[in-house]
């Protein structure tokens, strides 16, 4: 795991719209035991984020993983029949 980049997408994560209105919630509920409570749910959420954003760019590296393949397949076999066709 890249340290830099987990802290940039828990970032992104803590500056989303429903995590904002959590945490304005556990403040005005702060210092009572539901706070606490909204704390850990907080916890869960950013997490859950976090996660999606994870998945999210590794299925986007995985497309142009299997983009840079296919088409480098597809290269490899112009040139071949590129080859098989040329005089000798």
């Amino acid at each position: 795991e890249d340290p830099r980049l987990m802290a940039r997408i828990r970032e992104q994560a803590m500056a989303s719209k429903q995590v904002k209105k959590l945490l304005d919630v556990i403040s005005e509920l702060h210092p009572r035991k539901e706070s606490k409570e909204l704390s850990d749910v907080l916890e869960k959420q950013v997490d859950k984020l976090v996660e999606e954003k994870l998945n999210q760019l590794m299925e986007e590296d995985l497309k142009k993983m299997k983009a840079a393949t296919s088409s480098q397949a597809e290269a490899e076999g112009t040139a071949k029949a590129a080859s098989e066709g040329a005089p000798r």
